[in-house]
């Protein structure tokens, strides 16, 4: 009984919305109801799309107005609406052609922007010969680097080793005077202490004054020997 009475409820339902429809007669192309009635060539039915009537003419294939937006006086939305529609969009063609500035800079950009075909061909064979000899350059320097690989990986583990000799060099004499710090004090030392710093410092200027010494004591050394050389020389 319950299935019956939901179906008849149903069914009462749609007779009573079918009425309200007939009543206002809605059609297909959004057109509002009249006191005459449905039109009787076609079907009635509720439009739902919430559509415009121009979108509504789009859809359904046929050509729109050409007023009912700003943007469709711009030339690319004519052009567009010509393209599409032909004569029927009623546009004139007069007005998607360009102006003669318009002309002057399209043919600026032609000849400016726009390579010619020649032109084009021509570069492609320039940019082509270019990463050839590239190309040639580079197999000449792998064969050349290739004959002198010995000597090349024997000078680069020749540098790795001196670089290790001198950082092992360096470790041991910070290591020297870091037990010459502490013999001066007589006990370990931290080498954060203010006073291990002090005279680390103070040493390292010593070093290199002495080393400065040196150096000065040698090139003296050198002179005096050309000078004494020049002179039996002469005599």
């Amino acid at each position: 009984m319950l299935h019956i009475g939901n179906a008849l409820r149903r069914r009462l339902v749609a007779v009573a919305f079918k009425a309200k429809v007939d009543e206002r007669s809605f059609a297909t192309d959004g057109s509002k109801g009249t006191d005459e009635g449905p039109k009787p060539n076609g079907d009635v039915s509720l439009d739902i799309s919430r559509m415009s009537d121009w979108h509504r003419t789009i859809y359904r294939g046929d050509c729109p107005k050409a007023n009912e937006y700003r943007w469709q006086s711009e030339r690319r939305a004519l052009r567009k609406r010509f393209a599409m529609y032909g004569k029927a969009s009623g546009v004139d063609l007069s007005v998607l052609w360009p102006n003669d500035a318009e002309l002057e800079n399209l043919k600026y950009e032609e000849e400016h922007w726009k390579p010619k075909f020649e032109s084009t061909i021509q570069l492609e064979k320039v940019m082509a010969m270019k990463a050839d000899e590239r190309t040639q350059q580079r197999i000449r320097n792998v064969e050349e680097n290739a004959k002198n690989y010995g000597k090349a990986l024997k000078e680069y583990n020749d540098k790795l080793e001196k670089k290790e000799r001198e950082k092992l060099l360096a470790k041991q004499e910070n290591e020297r005077k870091i037990r010459e710090i502490q013999d001066h004090f007589g006990y370990p030392v931290d080498p954060s202490d203010p006073r291990f710093v002090s005279l680390m410092e103070k040493k390292r200027l010593e070093e290199r004054k002495a080393a400065r010494a040196a150096k000065k004591k040698a090139m003296q050394e050198k002179m005096i020997a050309q000078s004494q050389s020049q002179t039996a020389s002469v005599g």
